[in-house]
């Protein structure tokens, strides 16, 4: 059997994690956001700031200590996790949805537990922002850490709700989501939530792997972020990943056929997506650690995790104040 590029090996395990179902399309906006010199551009990167390197690092530390088990679904070390995202949502400012931080749901013979905070706006419409923080957990003894499937996520949705501008114009909901492995039961959930007090986003923004530098989508700069479903605000996001010295795709490693396979198949995006809710998914890309016990915060690099998230904000805070 001939050998394979990494490049389509990580295309080929995508293929083998999809399900089978029809591409979803909808009208989109078009980019008409403005990039303007903002304090926001550069966030201080010293051992105080919540978006630092040391940071991003130490949350991705704790959310794969062995006291969190793997994050599973149901187990004790999920809900420990979840207690810890809860504290530093509200470091972060955020108030707690429906005045309750905590929002579980049945999950066969288990109960999952979603975290959701928000920021209020002013339009009365929604964004969500959302990572999903359970794990694969124990396997015959062996603790799947998850630091970049998906600790980096959820770090990632820690420093946005830090990092985000105060003035929103659309409310923002920032929610780790649990059991997406449970065939994505906290999107479910959460949507459902969503529509029983009259809200319908706006947008949906996935946070779907982001830490790691070992699968970039081209050797020249390890330094690349794909953002599928986003090709609307291409030449906006351009702009915002240029703080960061950030290469942009808007197709899963210049793949149409698995940009499709990948947005519209696999992750909580798709249970929006299936509503008529327009979703982006952030990633770096899947890599030969994802899945699998080698999956440790060491293999991350958070320098460019830094960036991606620098870049995701920026954007952030221009979409949530355009109508």
């Amino acid at each position: 059997m001939p050998k394979l590029k990494f490049s389509t090996k990580i295309i080929v395990l995508a293929c083998a994690l999809a399900l089978c179902a029809p591409a979803l399309v909808w009208a989109q906006p078009s980019d008409s956001l403005v990039v303007e010199p903002s304090p926001f551009d550069v966030l201080p990167d010293g051992p105080s700031s919540p978006l630092s390197s040391a940071a991003l690092r130490e949350s991705v530390e704790i959310l794969c200590d062995p006291i969190f088990e793997g994050r599973a679904t149901g187990t004790d070390g999920a809900r420990y996790a979840s207690g810890w995202i809860r504290d530093m949502f509200e470091d972060a400012g955020l108030m707690p949805y429906e005045e309750n931080w905590f929002h579980e749901f049945p999950v066969r013979g288990s109960k999952g537990r979603n975290v959701v905070g928000y920021l209020p706006g002013k339009t009365g419409k929604w964004i969500v922002i959302g990572a999903y923080y359970d794990g694969l957990g124990v396997i015959s003894g062996k603790t799947y850490p998850g630091a970049d499937s998906n600790a980096s996520g959820v770090a990632a949705l820690i420093a946005l709700a830090h990092s985000v501008r105060r003035d929103c114009g659309d409310g923002l909901i920032f929610v780790a989501l649990d059991a997406r492995s449970r065939d994505y039961a906290g999107a479910r959930h959460l949507l459902a939530e969503l529509k029983s007090g009259g809200i319908k986003p706006r947008l949906m923004i996935s946070l779907d792997i982001l830490g790691s530098t070992l699968a970039p989508v081209s050797k020249r700069n390890p330094r690349s972020l794909m953002a599928l479903g986003a090709k609307p605000w291409a030449a906006t996001l351009k702009k915002c990943a240029a703080i960061g010295q950030i290469d942009l795709y808007f197709d899963y490693y210049k793949s149409e056929n698995f940009t499709k396979l990948f947005y519209n198949k696999i992750g909580d995006q798709t249970v929006f997506m299936k509503d008529g809710i327009p979703s982006v998914v952030f990633t770096s890309g899947i890599t030969l650690n994802t899945n699998k016990v080698t999956d440790t915060p060491e293999t991350l690099d958070y320098e460019a995790l830094r960036a991606r998230i620098l870049a995701i904000s920026r954007w952030l805070s221009l979409l949530s104040r355009t109508q």
